[in-house]
Order: C-alpha cells, then structure tokens, then sequence
C-alpha cells in the first residue's frame, strides 16, 4: 500500500472505528461524511450538481480565517474521495450501491460562501457519495497496527531479535573479559 499522510491516516482511522462498520459490516460512504466531517458542527456543507457536473462546499464567510477554512475542507474532500477511489483500485475497500441518481445532492446546511471544485473531482465524488463501503480486514489490520504491512512489521521484529542479539553477545563479551581478569 501506498504511504499515506497524516489526514489519510485519520480518515481511514475513523473509518475502522466507525460504529455502523462495527455493528453493520458495511456503511453508506454519505451517512459517514455526514457523522464525521461534513455537518453543522464541522460548518461545511456539500453540494453535488450532477446535470453541470460539479461539486460545491459552502461554508460560513463568517470564519475567522475564511480562505484558509476553505482551503482546508477543499483539501479535505480531494483527498477524502482520491483516498477512496485509491483504495478501491487497491482492493482494500468494496463499494456497491447505485451512484448519485438525482440531479442535486446535499450534505449539510447552506451557508453564505461557497466554492466550486475542479470539474475532475465530480468523477470521483459521484461514483463513491452515495455507495456503501465494505472494509477488506487486511485494511483493517493495517490501520491496527500503526499502519505498516505485514512485511514491514516482520521486518521490524526481526531487528529487535537481533538488536536484542547483539546486545546479548556483547554482554557475554564483557563478562567473559571480566572473569579472566
């Protein structure tokens, strides 16, 4: 698997741990973004015009720091949904279910400002919203442990035995020297 940056980690962390994962199985990519970043708490909203092929945040303009708010939620949502389509293309997730069928398609409140993602980022947005996303378990295991493969976990225990090794050669070492003295 690719290396992933901090906010892939937490994504893909929130997503093994999310409840209807747990209790389902499964969950609706749409209810997740909804429960975890895309509400009025979060003061973003998602806008999916499917007839002009666009996707649109609307935020608050009344954010301390408008731009770099924006910045971060456009940020968030391309690499929320390259994350997805990354992982479906690496057989790490499954999603099923229809793609978005009506012309608009909302999360989250209206606000005053919005911005308009670049046209490419409505292939993606539209094939992953509204599918549900089943978790293969090597994906799972790989966020459990910290996420490194299976590979590099045995790679990093097989240099704490000969770490641990060499420590205990060198301490046999010393003591031999020590007693012949």
């Amino acid at each position: 698997m690719r290396k992933l940056n901090d906010l892939e980690k937490n994504i893909l962390y929130k997503m093994i741990n999310y409840s209807y994962l747990k209790e389902e199985g499964l969950f609706l990519n749409a209810k997740f973004l909804e429960d975890n970043y895309i509400n009025n708490k979060s003061k973003v909203s998602l806008i999916i015009k499917k007839s002009e092929q666009k996707v649109i945040i609307r935020t608050s303009q009344k954010n301390e720091n408008y731009k770099k708010f924006c910045q971060n939620k456009i940020l968030f949502i391309i690499t929320y949904f390259n994350l997805l389509n990354d992982l479906v293309n690496e057989g790490k997730i499954l999603l099923i279910g229809d793609d978005i069928n009506q012309d608009n398609t909302m999360l989250g409140e209206i606000y005053d400002g919005f911005v308009e993602l670049p046209k490419e980022v409505f292939k993606n947005v539209e094939k992953t919203f509204l599918k549900y996303v089943i978790i293969n378990q090597d994906l799972i295991e790989f966020v459990k442990n910290k996420y490194l493969e299976k590979e590099e976990l045995q790679n990093k225990k097989n240099n704490s035995i000969s770490v641990a090794g060499i420590i205990v050669a060198i301490v046999i070492g010393l003591i031999g020297i020590f007693l012949n003295n």
